[in-house]
């Protein structure tokens, strides 16, 4: 048996704008036989070095196990 531990992360432009399609990723994962065991998710704000502005982040974590 592997384990693996993937994280995405989306920066989005406005706060309001939270939104994240995990489908494609997770038809992937599927299709080549490893199987979602848990998923993760948190948020935050991440501001580039020397600007001003701050951005929304999603982050998702997700620990796939391959029989």
């Amino acid at each position: 048996m592997q384990q693996k531990v993937i994280t995405i992360a989306k920066r989005f432009q406005a706060v309001d704008q939270y939104y994240l399609n995990l489908d494609s990723i997770t038809k992937d994962i599927n299709d080549k036989g490893w199987i979602i065991k848990q998923i993760i998710s948190t948020s935050f704000e991440h501001q580039p070095f020397g600007q001003e502005a701050r951005y929304p982040v999603l982050a998702v974590t997700l620990l796939i196990e391959h029989p």
